[in-house]
C-alpha cells in the first residue's frame, strides 16, 4: 500500500506542475492580450488557434498520448487564454470609456455566427444574438425583435436558404443600421432591398 501511495504522490506532484504551467501560459496569454489591445488586434485568430491544435497533435505522437486527448486538452487551454484576454479587453474598454457599435447578429449560435460574434466582441462592440437554439443565455432573442432601430449593425449568419426571407423581414422593419450577410447571396440581397425601397 505504501508503494501505491508513493505513486499517487508522484501523480499529485505532476498534477501540480501541470496547473503551474497552465498558469504560466495564462500569464503569457495576458501579455499577448495587452499587445493586441495596444495594436488594435482582435482577440481571436482562428488560423493561430488551428496551428496550436496541429502542434498539439504532433506532440501527442511524440509523448505517446492519443491525438484526441491532446486536442481536447489544448482546446480547453485555448478557451482559458481567450477568457483571460476577453477580461483584459473588457477592463480596457471600461477604463477608456470605449463604446462600440450596437450589433445584432441573426444566427449567432452557428459556426460562422459564433466567429462573427467573437470578432465583434473582441473589437469592443456590443453584441446581441437572435438564435432560437440558445435562448437560455442573456443577450439572446429567440426571434428578430419587433424594433431593431437601436442597432448600428445587423448581421445575418444563417444557412443560405434562409437568408432571403430573413432579409425581407428585416427590411420590412425599416432599420436604421447597416445590414450585411456572410452567405454571399448578393442577388437576393439586391432584389429585396430594391423592393423595400420601392414599397416605402
Amino acid at each position: 500500500m505504501s508503494e501505491l501511495n508513493t505513486l499517487r504522490e508522484k501523480i499529485a506532484d505532476i498534477d501540480y506542475n501541470i496547473f503551474k504551467l497552465i498558469s504560466e501560459r495564462c500569464v503569457l496569454a495576458k501579455e499577448v492580450g495587452n499587445y493586441k489591445i495596444e495594436n488594435n488586434i482582435p482577440i481571436r485568430n482562428y488560423q493561430v488557434e488551428d496551428q496550436v491544435i496541429k502542434r498539439s497533435r504532433k506532440l501527442a505522437s511524440t509523448f505517446s498520448i492519443s491525438r484526441e486527448t491532446a486536442e481536447n486538452i489544448i482546446k480547453l487551454i485555448i478557451i482559458e487564454a481567450i477568457s483571460v484576454q476577453k477580461k483584459l479587453y473588457s477592463e480596457n474598454n471600461q477604463s477608456q470609456k470605449i463604446i462600440g457599435k450596437r450589433c445584432l447578429i441573426i444566427g449567432g449560435g452557428g459556426k460562422m455566427g459564433t466567429w462573427l460574434v467573437d470578432f465583434l466582441h473582441s473589437s469592443g462592440h456590443q453584441v446581441k444574438i437572435v438564435d432560437p437554439a440558445i435562448t437560455s443565455r442573456t443577450n439572446i432573442f429567440s426571434k428578430i425583435p419587433v424594433s431593431i432601430d437601436e442597432y448600428d449593425i445587423i448581421g445575418i449568419a444563417t444557412p443560405i436558404d434562409t437568408i432571403p426571407s430573413i432579409l425581407k423581414e428585416i427590411i420590412m422593419k425599416n432599420p436604421k443600421g447597416l445590414i450585411f450577410d456572410i452567405g454571399s447571396i448578393k442577388s437576393s440581397f439586391i432584389d429585396i432591398i430594391a423592393q423595400g425601397v420601392c414599397d416605402s
